[in-house]
């Protein structure tokens, strides 16, 4: 999202930069400003992905939706890469149940 937002800077673009990792909330906020990116282009909220309900109602529009929710089950972590394994916190890369659930939760809502 950071990408895109620096180089949509001179656009009209909003962005909103959505995560449950405090740590990964902390590193955003940082380039963002290393980025120089204005609070009126973008936000960052630290929310669990399941439960967008009340930040969609702010929102009337989206005309595009970058997201990177956890993508994988338990049972698939041995056949992960190393460097995903030593270096992703699990809340990251796991989904409890299936690995889409995620997705099917929340694009309902849009």
């Amino acid at each position: 999202l950071l990408s895109f937002m620096y180089y949509s800077k001179n656009s009209n673009i909003i962005g909103v930069g959505i995560d449950i990792s405090t740590k990964a909330i902390d590193v955003a906020l940082t380039n963002i400003t290393k980025l120089q990116l204005s609070s009126d282009m973008i936000s960052i909220v630290n929310r669990d992905f399941t439960n967008l309900s009340n930040i969609s109602d702010s929102i009337t529009k989206y005309n595009m939706i970058l997201c990177n929710p956890p993508y994988s089950s338990m049972k698939e972590y041995s056949r992960l890469s190393g460097v995903v394994r030593e270096y992703e916190p699990s809340l990251a890369l796991f989904n409890h149940n299936h690995p889409l659930d995620s997705y099917n939760s929340n694009f309902s809502i849009w």
